[in-house]
């Protein structure tokens, strides 16, 4: 007992000496990067590379067996080539007949909330008759859960339904990511080592990554069969299944993508947005008096049409000013702050900076949106007009290279669209009932994670919204046909 210290260190000093041999270039490459490709023609460059070129999220990719960092990162080079073309498939399928695939899946997220009550989420009204302030973080968190399972494979968790229980699926996805997450802080022999011997947070991974892997395997087999009898399904995973025989391994990363992608990186923009709302009274007057005009002019000035359902695709699409709202959000707060590309060839970016093969590119999306050179003296600004046209009739979105929140070039994500809609829906739903307010006290402040979250939440009170003022200052705007038109879209 008295040598296991010793040799313990022993064993640990001479895997830290192997990876420093082994990675120093590495790290090298990286820290003289770091800076330099978030700026301009070095960011074009490497978000512009072709997957097979630069395979984003596989510094730290482990070689042996099924690898939760590779999953919980995304796939990387040729596969996730193979991941993209595929998912643009499935998602443009709709019922036999193909259509674009940023139409197809926004379409099929509305009807979605069409049919459940989670715009707003359900726990807002009943905590307001309680009088006491609710945690909106976690509220959308659950919401973003459930409406991304639905869509990705039609299963509906309920993590939203009273009383707001610990879902066991839910929880280990967030174990295995906050493990994950640590794998790229910590060094390699470090979490090796953890790993080895299931210690600390490498237990917790494991244990997350197989009930992950149960759920999914069990819903992957139940779909199977139901497909097998004839039952339609109009999930994306059974899209999927329906195009082509796949093993549950790759049809598991599917799922687990489509979650990554939707879950919270749209939930911690939405507790951007309401905070950011929250303490800037003319924005939100601006929204408002944008949803009111277009849903007088959509359904009528009865203000109860306006929360019969959710907003229709075609009136979500006409919130142009809700857009730049949420755009200058992502700006200041982008759900992933930070993104790294590995590199598998030489290269040199167009500063003259060379990258070897091996070597990985990390550059912050969070301090690129706060950049004068990029956005001027004003970027620490919640503006968003700068979103809109110089008339403010339509948003004017600016080069994915600059606006890099959804990435760029060959790797822009597939779900922009379908985001923005789900964000425009919540949001509407959300402001048109009630007016919030950041807890007294409350400290609003950023968590390293993965996503941007909030690091002690977000907690606000809640008091009902009074429409009848907004629709007086509208009624003189309004067509005659608008008058008294209740028709809910």
């Amino acid at each position: 007992m008295e040598l296991a210290f010793p040799v313990a260190v022993a064993i640990c000093a001479t895997a830290a000496y192997a990876v420093w041999r082994r990675e120093g270039r590495t790290r090298r490459a990286s820290a003289r990067c770091r800076g330099g490709a978030a700026r301009g023609a070095g960011d074009r460059h490497v978000r512009a590379a072709q997957p097979g070129a630069r395979a984003e999220g596989a510094v730290r990719q482990l070689p042996e067996g099924p690898d939760v960092a590779r999953r919980v990162r995304g796939p990387a080079g040729r596969r996730h080539l193979q991941h993209r073309r595929r998912g643009v498939a499935a998602a443009a399928q709709d019922g036999g007949a193909r259509v674009h695939h940023a139409h197809a899946p926004p379409r099929h997220v509305a009807v979605g909330l069409a049919l459940r009550p989670s715009p707003p989420p359900p726990h807002i009204g009943r905590r307001r008759r309680r009088k006491g302030p609710l945690d909106l973080q976690d509220l959308l968190l659950r919401l973003t859960f459930d409406n991304i399972c639905g869509l990705a494979f039609g299963r509906d968790p309920e993590t939203l339904a009273p009383p707001l229980r610990e879902n066991a699926f839910a929880a280990a996805f967030d174990r295995a990511t906050e493990a994950t997450l640590r794998r790229f802080i910590f060094p390699e022999f470090v979490w090796r080592f953890k790993k080895l011997f299931r210690l600390g947070m490498e237990s917790a991974l494991a244990d997350g990554v197989e009930h992950v892997e149960r759920y999914l395997s069990a819903v992957i087999e139940a779909r199977r069969l139901e497909l097998k009898s004839g039952a339609d399904h109009d999930d994306l995973l059974s899209r999927f299944m329906r195009k082509g025989s796949y093993s549950d391994s790759f049809l598991q990363e599917v799922a687990l993508n489509f979650i990554l992608a939707g879950r919270d990186t749209s939930s911690v923009a939405l507790s951007w947005f309401f905070w950011l709302v929250s303490t800037h009274p003319a924005v939100e007057r601006r929204i408002l008096t944008e949803l009111a005009s277009v849903l007088s002019a959509s359904r009528g000035t009865d203000t109860a049409a306006w929360l019969a359902s959710p907003l229709a695709f075609e009136e979500a699409d006409r919130l142009v000013y809700l857009k730049a709202a949420l755009s200058e959000t992502l700006r200041l707060y982008p759900s992933v702050p930070e993104d790294s590309k590995h590199v598998v060839a030489d290269d040199i970016l167009p500063d003259g900076t060379f990258v070897p093969a091996g070597s990985s590119i990390t550059y912050s999306i969070y301090s690129a949106g706060r950049m004068k050179s990029v956005w001027g003296d004003d970027c620490l600004e919640f503006r968003p007009e700068r979103w809109l046209t110089p008339d403010g009739k339509s948003y004017d979105p600016h080069d994915s290279f600059k606006f890099v929140a959804f990435n760029a070039g060959p790797r822009i994500c597939l779900g922009k669209d379908l985001a923005y809609l789900q964000m425009k829906t919540v949001a509407a739903a959300v402001l048109l009932r009630y007016t919030l307010a950041v807890v007294s006290g409350h400290r609003v402040e950023q968590k390293m994670s993965l996503t941007l979250f909030m690091k002690h939440g977000l907690r606000m009170s809640v008091e009902n919204r009074d429409l009848g003022s907004i629709v007086g200052k509208l009624r003189p705007t309004l067509p005659a046909t608008a008058e008294g038109n209740a028709v809910a879209a």
